[in-house]
This record gives structure tokens, C-alpha cells and sequence, in this order.
């Protein structure tokens, strides 16, 4: 009692039955609420007339269908009506028997008690699939599906690697690749990785890089011939290309806040970066680094800082992420960066790996690439664990920006997009002025550099003095007092501080649009 107790106390109210999960709707379904389950990501309903080998496919759809599988109702028709099982005994023995033809699938049934739309007494079959995160479910046919949005996705022979490489089925880091060793690599890479690998491993006894490369699972020694695999291919091949050809990054920087295309086509930059991981990322980083805008402003000291668009650190290490985490199976896909006026993108192909969520990203260490990953960790190119994303969360916190956005995009083929906000809105006066300073756009434009100095600083400070005008413009203190004063005449600042004398040095000034937010 104290147990069904407890479950009831954790479901979801019966108003929000969109909530419960499949496990939860498999324990609580019954005659009172069965209409409220319509078909979608968790429920599939079927009529007595379904086949035992077309259930079999929903075994595996569900089975493979993140994060919870589902349920099948049987005794529903098409028109959502109850039509029921009872009389279809000998078929449903069949049904509940589809189990064989789906043998990695786990599942159980019950029956629920119901009338049906002749208001007989009646009732369901109803199957809960659980879903298996160890292994990709198919049919004795070879076939494998999977749940997208309310309808059932068979998979071709491409997905059904990647999701076998995700569930570790497929080590596809290991498998051994056609270029030749030493000639095929940039050695003097090769050569610094090894050193700084014996000295972290600390051997007692000298070794050769063959040897080193396949204690670092890079690789495997056969006849004295060293065979590299993909992993070292990535790592340290003069071309990886020619093993991946998505083995790259496309920098695109666009003019606005989104992607347009045809005659409305708003791309002013793309180049494509090339070449082996251990230098295919500071390239990158300099190439994106020439797209990235900086922002000066006086602090309240009025000292002239600058601040970047977003913290070098975190979008490096966005990038750094897809490199070691992106999916190779997807051989032609591209790491894209995208670069917006109000954010930034990296897009890696490949989804997240089991059970790793957009949700539980600065928890979870389930790298897709493991011996890859170490091999970066060992030329200090990422972190351990989920080191990283944290940093970046709390870079971007330091920096007064929004939280990285983590999201996967939902389709056979899957993508990981890390999203950066900045707050361009409150940096480009062009835009905002009359938001921040209480003008227009034109008035902004018209004024002299010195006053909009002035009005800079007092973006970041609540108020100004003549004196800290002088320094922060360059200009004499009469003349600094001329464009202070100017702007108090046009409305646009008044006094703060009152000081004892005319020309009080400590008499301070505001914004008139704060000062009246603040008195109202």
C-alpha cells in the first residue's frame, strides 16, 4: 500500500497526462483515462486486425525510440473508437507471441477492463516496450524503426550504424583505415604526442611511437607494420579528408539575425578549414576570431576596456567539442559555425550519445569518441569529463551573457547545436538608442564623438562628473564641461549630485531617461 502510495504521489496530475512517462501511463491506464492517450512520442494504438509481424516492428520502434520506449494499445481502431479483444483470443495468443520475431526487444503486457463503443464490456491488450539502450533492436527481418514524433521511421543501413556506434556496438574509432604510416602522416605531431604520452604514462623503458601509438589505442602493430585506425587518421593524417570527407569545419558569418537563402541570400563570409585535429582547430580559431566583434567601454573608473562578443574560451570550446564528439560515421557532414549579429552556432552532426540529454549535458560524460577524446586530453586540446561544458557555463555567466543552449535536432540523422546569446541589443546604440538614452537613432548618429563618449560611460556607471569627462574624451575641463552641459540642455542628461559651486568638480550627472525611471 505505502508503495502504490508513493507512486501515486510522484505521477504527474491527471490533468497534465501529456507528463507521464510510458512506464507511468503502463502502471495508471485504465478505463477512466484511456481516452485521454492519443497517439504520440510515447503511445501507438492498433487494432485486433494488426499482424504479429508488423507488431514486431513496433517492438523495435519502440525499443529504440530514447528516452523511456513506449506503448501499444491494441483494440483501437483507426476512427479512435474502442472496438475492444474480446472474442480475438486465439489472435492475441499470436500477438503476445510477436516476441520471437523481435527477440532483443523487452516488453510487457497486461489487459485492461473496458467498455467498448457498443458499450459491452470488453478490453485492451496494451504492451509496454521498454527502450534498450545497449543495443539496436531489429527483426528477425533485419529491419529496425524508430518513433518521430507520432509515426513510425524505418531505418536505413547509415542511421542503423550511427545509433550501433552510439550504443557502443561499433567501435568505428578503431577501425583501421587505408593510408600508409609514416607517409601519410604529419610526424613531427605524431612525435610530440608520443613524447608528451611517455611522460605522462611515465615508462620506465624507452619505447618507439608504434608501440606508444598502439598503447594509446591509435593503432595496432601486425608483422612489425604499425596499421593506424581512424582515430589516429583525425589526429595526425596529412589529409584526413581523404578517409572523411566531412573531416572539416565551414565558418559562416551571415548579416542579420537568421539564415536566408535564394535572392534574399545574407551570407558575407565562408571559408572552409581544413587539415588533421592537432591543427585543424587553431586555424579555425583564427579564422573565427577575424569574424568576432569587440565592444570598447569606460568602466566606472573610466578606464577604457574592451569586451569581445562572446568569451574566446567558451566558443573555442564549443568548437573543440564537436571535433571530439562529433559523429565520423557521417562521413560527408561538416562541423558548420554560424555566425549571427545576436548569436553563434556550432552544429556537429550526430546526436547526443545515451543517456546524455540537452537537459543533463553539464552532468554526463558519455563521449562518442573515447580514445579520440584521450588523445586530445593528452595534447591538452579538451578537457576531462564534462570539465568543459561547465566552464563555458560559467564563462559566459562572468560575462554577464545568457547560458549556452544545447539542443539535438530531431530527424533521422541527427545534429547537436551549441547556441551562444550576447546582448548585442544594449551594445549597438543604433539600434537601442532611443531604448537607452531616451533619442532616436538620428539624434545618436548626429552627435559628436565626445558626447557619445559620455553617454558610453554612462552605460556601465550610474553617474559622471566633469573631471572623469575630461579624462574619458581627451578634452580640457571647460571643454568637456560644454558637452555635458550641452547635454543636459537638450534634455538628455540631468544632475545627480548637486555640488557647492558652479564649476564643483563633484557635481555629478545622469541619464535623464534613468532618473525618471527611478522617481517614478
Amino acid at each position: 500500500m505505502a508503495e502504490q502510495l508513493s507512486l501515486l504521489l510522484r505521477l504527474p496530475p491527471p490533468g497534465l497526462v501529456q507528463l507521464w512517462t510510458s512506464a507511468q501511463i503502463f502502471e495508471q491506464i485504465d478505463s477512466d483515462n484511456i481516452h485521454h492517450f492519443i497517439e504520440d512520442r510515447r503511445v501507438e494504438r492498433k487494432s485486433t486486425n494488426v499482424q504479429a509481424k508488423s507488431l514486431a516492428e513496433y517492438l523495435s520502434m519502440w525499443s529504440n525510440t530514447q528516452p523511456h520506449g513506449g506503448l501499444i494499445i491494441v483494440g483501437i481502431d483507426d476512427q479512435g473508437r474502442i472496438v475492444g479483444c474480446k472474442g480475438q483470443e486465439s489472435h492475441l495468443n499470436d500477438l503476445e507471441s510477436c516476441g520471437i520475431m523481435c527477440p532483443d526487444a523487452k516488453f510487457e503486457t497486461k489487459k485492461i477492463s473496458v467498455k467498448n463503443f457498443r458499450d459491452e464490456n470488453d478490453y485492451l491488450l496494451i504492451f509496454y516496450v521498454k527502450y534498450h539502450a545497449d543495443k539496436l533492436v531489429e527483426t528477425t527481418a533485419g529491419k529496425a524503426f524508430i518513433r518521430e514524433g507520432d509515426k513510425r521511421s524505418e531505418l536505413n543501413e547509415v542511421v542503423k550504424r550511427e545509433i550501433r556506434i552510439a550504443k557502443r556496438e561499433i567501435h568505428h574509432e578503431l577501425e583501421g583505415v587505408g593510408l600508409r604510416f609514416p607517409a601519410d602522416f604529419d610526424m613531427p605531431e605524431v612525435q610530440k604526442f608520443c613524447k608528451i604520452f611517455s611522460t605522462t604514462r611515465k615508462f620506465q623503458q624507452q619505447k618507439s611511437i608504434a608501440e606508444i601509438l598502439e598503447l594509446a589505442k591509435l593503432g595496432k602493430r601486425v608483422d612489425n607494420i604499425f596499421q593506424p585506425n581512424l582515430a589516429c587518421a583525425l589526429l595526425f593524417g596529412n589529409d584526413p579528408r581523404e578517409i572523411i570527407p566531412g573531416a572539416r569545419i565551414r565558418v559562416i558569418k551571415y548579416d542579420g539575425t537568421e539564415e536566408k537563402f535564394g535572392t534574399e541570400l545574407n551570407r558575407v563570409f565562408s571559408e572552409y578549414v581544413d587539415g588533421n585535429i592537432a591543427k585543424i582547430l587553431f586555424h579555425a580559431k583564427s579564422v573565427i576570431a577575424s569574424q568576432m566583434r569587440s565592444f570598447q567601454r569606460y568602466d566606472a573608473t573610466g578606464r577604457l576596456i574592451i569586451q569581445q562578443e562572446y568569451p574566446e574560451e567558451v566558443w573555442f570550446e564549443a568548437i573543440v567539442n564537436a571535433v571530439a564528439h562529433r559523429s565520423y560515421n557521417l562521413r560527408t557532414q561538416n562541423i558548420f559555425v554560424k555566425i549571427f549579429d545576436d548569436h553563434f552556432v556550432v552544429e556537429s552532426p550526430g546526436g547526443f550519445v545515451p543517456p546524455t540529454t540537452a537537459q543533463t549535458v553539464y552532468d554526463a560524460h558519455n563521449p562518442r569518441n573515447p580514445y579520440l577524446m584521450e588523445a586530445m586530453m593528452h595534447l591538452e586540446l579538451t578537457f576531462n569529463g564534462f570539465e568543459g561544458t561547465r566552464r563555458m557555463r560559467n564563462a559566459m555567466r562572468a560575462a554577464g551573457l545568457p547560458e549556452p543552449r544545447f539542443r539535438q535536432i530531431e530527424a533521422q540523422i541527427h545534429q547537436v547545436h551549441v547556441v551562444l546569446e550576447n546582448n548585442v541589443a544594449f551594445r549597438r546604440y543604433d539600434n537601442t538608442s532611443e531604448n537607452m538614452f531616451g533619442i532616436s537613432a538620428t539624434e545618436y548618429h548626429a552627435m559628436s564623438d565626445e558626447e557619445k563618449q559620455i553617454l558610453d560611460f554612462l552605460v556601465v556607471a550610474p553617474n559622471i562628473n566633469i573631471t572623469t569627462a575630461s579624462l574619458i574624451t581627451g578634452r580640457s575641463w571647460p571643454t568637456a564641461q560644454k558637452f555635458v552641459l550641452g547635454l543636459v540642455h537638450r534634455g538628455i542628461l540631468v544632475i545627480s549630485t548637486a555640488g557647492r559651486k558652479k564649476h564643483d568638480s563633484k557635481k555629478g550627472y545622469t541619464l535623464a531617461k534613468r532618473q525618471g525611471a527611478s522617481s517614478s
